[in-house]
């Protein structure tokens, strides 16, 4: 009973690990989105006209191929989700060509944080004190994982130049041009998770083996030992 309680914790952690990998290059390109949209030969109501129109074509097919129910009922209840998500993609793609990528890319992230003190009262959800502190304590540890990823990033760039560690010259992306390392938004994004504008395949495959190991183990859930009779 106990080998299978362990292999079966063993499969659950493997399992965990993929969800956030998904996450991991899901976010990885979100926060890139801003400099693509910027740096394509292509006007701002094109890009939202594809955007806006192809999401939903998108989301249809997943929803097939996973056999999930789309029903009118479905859909009435989506429909003002969905406008309010359109209406945001819409103007999260305007404010990349309005403002700065700096400023773009803060009211992108920090908006959707606001939500969720928003929509529970829309919702009609109560929140406890003490689910506060349990999701505070949360996202300050994923935090700190990410900020001791962009440590660890920054420490491999530091042994490439120094000749320790190869690779060196071998770029995952160069965007220095896009954003310098002496700007409000390179310096931000260099401090919090260690971004570099000139990131190496081998820092940007050591910072994800580090997130994808230290998250899931951070995140797994806690094991439970099998009662065995007396």
């Amino acid at each position: 009973m106990n080998k299978v309680a362990r292999a079966g914790s063993a499969i659950s952690a493997r399992a965990q690990v993929f969800p956030i990998s998904g996450v991991l290059l899901a976010n990885l390109a979100w926060g890139i989105g801003p400099i693509l949209t910027v740096a394509i030969d292509m006007s701002i109501n094109s890009t939202i006209f594809y955007r806006v129109t192809m999401w939903p074509i998108v989301l249809f097919f997943i929803a097939r191929s996973r056999k999930a129910e789309i029903s009118l009922r479905i859909l009435r209840s989506a429909f003002i989700p969905g406008v309010f998500f359109g209406v945001s993609t819409i103007f999260g793609f305007m404010s990349f060509t309005n403002t700065s990528i700096a400023n773009a890319t803060l009211i992108g992230s920090t908006s959707s944080a606001m939500m969720l003190f928003i929509a529970p009262s829309y919702l009609k959800e109560k929140i406890t004190k003490l689910q506060v502190l349990c999701a505070f304590s949360s996202f300050c540890g994923v935090a700190l994982v990410v900020i001791a990823a962009g440590v660890l990033s920054y420490g491999v760039h530091e042994f490439q130049e120094l000749g320790w560690l190869p690779g060196g010259e071998s770029y995952a992306w160069d965007v220095s041009s896009l954003i310098p390392k002496d700007s409000l938004l390179g310096a931000t994004l260099g401090g919090l998770v260690g971004f570099d504008n000139t990131t190496s395949w081998l820092q940007l495959g050591i910072w994800a083996i580090y997130i994808t190991t230290v998250l899931s183990a951070y995140l797994a859930k806690p094991r439970t030992r099998a009662l065995t009779p007396a």
